[in-house]
């Protein structure tokens, strides 16, 4: 019965979906009209189009539009065997439902400290040049952390910055640039003001120049990460996954330094082992990106999007799950 029961709650997380009109059993054991048990399927790692959520085989989806007005998404390129992670693979889309899988952006034999445990990138764009702020846990030993990689084209290939070490220590590095061309590349805690080149951190005092993020109102529980810093009119917002990495939660502030103000849940807890997200202007709409686990096993895990709707005040009105999502008819 506790097996049924949990089968029946990840059931309601994580609808079926439509890959090039064909059902593929997501991790469906409910309210799905094929029979395929998830542990049968997995989700090619091919181009191809979608209609509704989930969409591809990835995690931590980082996502952006460039010059070329297509949204790209930079996902952790997912595997059963976290050893595996060794290499990034990008999503490129004009329309929200046909995505183009762009192949080996980066991989870990392009840098001499990096091993595995390729997680949670972010990409910066600047003068003509991509940055590619990559994650390497190297199965926690030493050296590990955030290194840079550059190229000219959003699909890469990156070219290695950070051969021999990394920039700073930390995981899920999200970056910033303001409109006054100041960068900031966020890691936890820290916020390191970044020269420049965008490959190298401003010096001050003989040390690396950074501030601590300061929260007001509410601290982030249960332990936190995956910070992402966008701004919409005058208003920044600091938001980060909480409550054991599975609950989105906002802040908002005035500077992209901070105090950051507690503001509200984004998307209440979901039934996921953990969730990590970016939200950007995609057109006239704003969209979430996130992922979910599916029933696969450890490291299965599959991007969503979601429309976001703002009050008034700037706040945000609170996300929910949806089988329709950014791609559905």
């Amino acid at each position: 019965m506790p097996d049924l029961i949990n089968r029946l709650n990840t059931a309601m997380a994580f609808p079926c979906c439509r890959l090039a009109g064909v059902v593929l059993a997501c991790s469906a054991f409910l309210g799905c009209d094929d029979s395929t048990s998830p542990e049968s399927v997995d989700f090619e790692l091919t181009s191809g189009t979608f209609s509704g959520n989930p969409l591809f085989r990835g995690a931590d989806p980082a996502g952006h539009v460039w010059l070329d007005g297509k949204m790209w998404i930079y996902p952790t390129t997912d595997h059963q065997d976290w050893n595996q992670l060794k290499h990034w693979n990008a999503w490129s889309s004009e329309d929200l439902r046909s995505w183009t899988l762009h192949e080996r952006i980066f991989s870990a034999d392009q840098c001499g400290w990096c091993v595995n445990n390729a997680w949670a990138p972010d990409i910066a764009y600047r003068n003509g040049t991509y940055y590619m702020y990559y994650y390497f846990r190297n199965n926690g030993r030493h050296p590990r952390g955030v290194g840079v990689a550059v190229a000219d084209q959003p699909q890469g290939p990156f070219t290695n910055v950070t051969v021999d070490s990394p920039l700073v220590d930390g995981h899920d590095p999200s970056v910033f640039v303001d409109d006054d061309g100041q960068a900031y590349l966020y890691v936890g805690h820290v916020i390191y003001f970044l020269a420049e080149d965008m490959t190298h951190v401003q010096q001050e005092n003989g040390s690396d120049k950074t501030r601590i993020v300061e929260f007001r109102g509410r601290q982030p529980v249960g332990g936190w990460e995956a910070p992402w810093v966008f701004k919409r009119s005058d208003k920044y917002y600091f938001t980060l996954a909480d409550d054991d990495y599975r609950q989105l939660r906002y802040y908002m502030g005035d500077s992209p330094i901070g105090p950051f103000d507690y503001a509200g849940t984004l998307l209440s807890k979901v039934s996921s082992r953990n969730i990590h997200h970016s939200i950007l202007q995609y057109g006239d709409r704003w969209i979430l990106w996130y992922h979910v686990w599916s029933m696969t096993g450890p490291g299965q895990r599959r991007v969503q999007g979601e429309f976001l709707t703002f009050e008034e005040d700037g706040t945000i009105s609170p996300v929910s799950v949806t089988k329709e999502g950014v791609s559905g008819s």
